[in-house]
């Protein structure tokens, strides 16, 4: 199940050991080969790395046959980030089918809580979380289950720990890399958000506008040029950004 208590670093060595070894990894393998290196002495056990490869078959990256290996799914996304991201976005539109069923939640709560109502700020996520009819249905979220929710989504830039809640706000790293990884490289923002982006994070609020934790990092990558998004006169592409009706954007690149 993907609400595991878990941090994040670890899933990225414990996934990048079995990606780079050439045979199934056994538990005893893993333990010996990633524990030494785990820098966090408060959580260092094997339990953090049973933790982790449960998250890691959960989001279904791994499987375990005879030992750990990648799960072949004929997709390649890149950085441990992009490729964490892309699946568990499958598991919230259930473009794949979930071991448990609360692990489509774990993406959906980021759509429901933050991106949907166009909130950059939930004060208590576990309240409002358990709120929501699909996560009730299921038996509700434990207080450990969000603080690790709220650990991971930091950890892949989606937001921050701030105070006792959650500050959702995409890295501009993260959507730099995003934008990267569109072949297209130039286009119109509609196009990027429904052809592209979609298959990674939610961007779409109820109203149907882009939400603020897309557009503030988006404006910031523009900002420093790595990004150049302009009107797009008699397009009928939609338009975004407000009275700027910005509608095309080209991948210039540099470092966010």
């Amino acid at each position: 199940m993907l609400f595991r208590p878990v941090y994040g670093p670890e899933l990225e060595l414990i996934y990048t050991f079995i990606k780079q070894n050439p045979a199934p990894a056994s538990r005893q393998v893993i333990y010996e080969a990633c524990l030494p290196q785990y820098g966090d002495r408060r959580i260092l056990s094997s339990q953090s790395i049973d933790d982790a490869l449960s998250f890691l078959m959960a989001t279904l990256l791994i499987e375990d046959r005879d030992g750990f290996r990648i799960r072949q799914t004929g997709v390649t996304e890149g950085s441990f980030r992009l490729t964490i991201i892309a699946h568990m976005q499958k598991l919230a539109q259930r473009e794949v089918s979930p071991n448990h069923e609360l692990d489509v939640q774990y993406f959906l709560l980021l759509q429901e809580l933050f991106i949907k109502p166009d909130r950059l700020y939930v004060g208590d996520v576990h309240a409002e979380a358990n709120k929501l009819r699909s996560v009730t249905e299921l038996g509700g979220v434990s207080q450990e289950k969000i603080r690790s929710w709220k650990r991971v989504m930091a950890f892949l830039g989606i937001g921050r720990r701030v105070a006792n809640g959650f500050q959702c706000v995409f890295a501009p790293t993260l959507l730099q890399e995003i934008i990267a990884a569109w072949q297209s490289r130039e286009g119109f923002l509609q196009d990027l958000l429904e052809g592209h982006f979609i298959h990674y994070l939610p961007f779409q609020t109820q109203a149907g506008d882009l939400a603020q934790a897309v557009g503030q990092p988006l404006w910031y990558l523009q900002q420093q040029q790595i990004v150049q998004m302009r009107a797009y006169q008699d397009a009928s592409s939609k338009p975004y950004f407000g009275e700027r009706r910005w509608r095309y954007l080209v991948y210039k690149g540099g470092v966010a």
